[in-house]
């Protein structure tokens, strides 16, 4: 799966609904992620994103910008 903010918007803390949840599942995938998929960008995302980003070697900062959308595709 793509991922892709069709804002263009960077995804972060408190972002709800599809994209939240397409964020979330694709880090269940990469197994950063080990709640459920609820399409709400919470505490919890935003650690598994700071995660993907640290091992990455990108900056830990947990929000989800052009640079980690494209290491997570």
């Amino acid at each position: 799966m793509k991922l892709v903010s069709k804002s263009g918007k960077h995804v972060k803390k408190g972002t709800g609904a599809l994209l939240a949840e397409a964020i979330q599942q694709k880090l269940k995938d990469l197994e950063y992620f080990k709640d459920s998929c609820t399409g709400t960008f919470g505490a919890a995302t935003e650690e598994a994103v700071k995660a993907f980003q640290r091992a990455n070697g990108l900056t830990a900062d947990g929000v989800v910008g052009a640079a980690t959308l494209n290491k997570m595709n």
